[in-house]
Parts: structure tokens; C-alpha cells; sequence
């Protein structure tokens, strides 16, 4: 029998764009508001039947990239809610743009793939045809996905603003969250770009991080500190689900070939 060669997997990276994201919370959050619900349900009000789609899954899977859902339990009392930070995009005070606008950006750049990409162009995307081919040799992207990705990613920097340097993220005060948190603003450091300045995270009182270096880039996990043995399962169970998302991905693409 002829060998099949092993399908080359991208790396892991959201559904959605961020804009379709918000568009997906909105909906849940017009159904539950801020009650936790079963996935299952959270899956329907996105217009899907059950979980057993892959793009239920994926779907799901794309609001917890985005930061836009928390979640609790396991199997079949696994819930979801919606985060603080989609709330934060959801119920922004009109009067207050530039709250709505930091929390957007902050939701944009939560996938690790989305922060590595505008590290490497933090002046402005390339052309189509350089950044696809970013996306192929360095970062290593299926050629199958690249061009859907890269639509994706473009919609959601431009629905983020993340290259719109006429759109200040500042609050009222002139300053951003991190300047409020950690008062380090010297002339050192003024001239630095909003954007270097998002890309700092604060470990708040309470909490301890853990940084992972992988083949695809380096994973940041915040943890309280009192951590206990169940909620250990729950992120446990939590990865156990997105291993499951991505073998599902890889299975329905591997029976639409055939």
C-alpha cells in the first residue's frame, strides 16, 4: 500500500477573525447575558446544533483564543461564560471609546500567533505575497490555510487598529492601563509606541506566571497563586479540548480531500 504522507498541521490559530469573535459574543450575550451556560448551548446561540461540528468547536475554540469567554467545570458540566474583557468590548460606554478600543486591541493580540506576527511587523503588514510566505517558511503554515488565515488576521488588526497610528488607546488621563499600573513612565521610555507599551503583562498580586518555551514560540500561563487540585483539572480538561479541536479540524479536512 501506498505510504500517505503525514498531513503538515498550522500552528494553532483562531477560527475567526476578532471581529466575527465580537460578533459571536454579542449573540450570546443578547441570549444569557452574563450567566454561565453549557457549551452546548454557547454552540447553538452561534448557530450550530450540537458540538459535534468541527465548527461548533472551532467556534468556541475562537472565543477562548480571543480571551472572550472563561470556563469552569468538566464533560458534562463544562459552562462558559462571557470574560470580563468581552464585556469590557460589549458594554463600553459610547462616552469612553478609548476604554472599548484598549480592550479590542488587547483581545487581538491574546493569540500568541497574533502577538508573534506583529512583533515581526510592528510598522505595518508587507505585501500579500511576502507575508504569505511569512506565514508558509518561518511560521510554518499549512499552504491550504495561509490565504485564509491571512484574511483573517488582516480583518482583525484593521477592526483593531493595531497599525492605525492616528488611534490612541490612551485613557482620559493621557496614559494607558500599564502606565496607571506600574508608573514607569520616564523620557526613556515616552517616545515608545502604544503598542510596545500593550505588550507588556501584569502579573497582579495573588498570581504567578509560567512561561512555556515551545517549537512554535513561547506559551504564558497566569495561575493564581492558591490553585487548587480541581481547578488544576479544569485546565487540564480546558487543553485536553483544544488538542480535540485541532484533531477534528485535521480529520474533516482529510475526508473533504477524499
Amino acid at each position: 500500500m501506498p505510504v500517505i504522507p503525514k498531513r503538515k498541521r498550522s500552528p494553532e490559530h483562531p477560527f475567526l477573525s476578532l471581529e466575527d469573535a465580537v460578533k459571536t459574543a454579542q449573540k450570546v450575550y443578547d441570549n444569557e447575558k452574563r450567566h454561565a451556560v453549557p457549551v452546548e448551548v454557547i454552540a447553538q446561540h452561534c448557530g450550530y446544533k450540537d458540538m459535534k461540528s468541527s465548527s461548533a468547536a472551532r467556534t468556541v475554540a475562537a472565543l477562548n483564543h480571543y480571551g472572550l469567554v472563561t470556563e469552569a467545570g468538566a464533560r458534562e458540566d463544562r459552562k462558559m461564560k462571557l470574560s470580563n474583557l468581552a464585556l469590557d468590548i460589549l458594554l463600553a460606554d459610547p462616552e469612553s471609546p478609548n476604554k472599548k478600543l484598549r480592550a479590542i486591541r488587547e483581545a487581538a493580540l491574546l493569540p500568541s500567533i497574533h502577538k508573534k506576527i506583529v512583533d515581526q511587523f510592528p510598522e505595518g503588514l508587507p505585501s500579500e505575497q511576502t507575508f504569505k510566505s511569512f506565514l508558509i517558511r518561518d511560521l510554518d503554515f499549512n499552504d491550504t490555510q495561509v490565504d485564509s488565515f491571512a484574511s483573517k488576521f488582516r480583518k482583525t488588526v484593521d477592526f483593531a487598529g493595531i497599525y492605525d497610528k492616528n488611534t490612541s488607546a490612551d485613557d482620559e488621563n493621557g496614559g494607558t492601563p500599564e502606565d496607571d499600573d506600574d508608573g514607569d513612565e520616564t523620557p526613556d521610555n515616552k517616545g515608545k509606541s502604544q503598542r510596545e507599551k500593550g505588550k507588556r503583562r501584569m502579573v497582579h498580586e495573588g498570581s504567578k506566571e509560567y512561561v512555556l518555551s515551545l517549537n512554535e514560540g513561547s506559551a504564558v500561563l497566569t495561575i493564581p497563586e492558591a490553585l487548587s487540585r480541581k481547578s488544576a483539572k479544569h485546565i487540564d480538561n480546558w487543553l485536553k479540548f483544544i488538542v480535540s479541536t485541532m484533531d477534528e479540524a485535521d480529520d474533516d479536512k482529510i475526508d473533504d480531500e477524499e
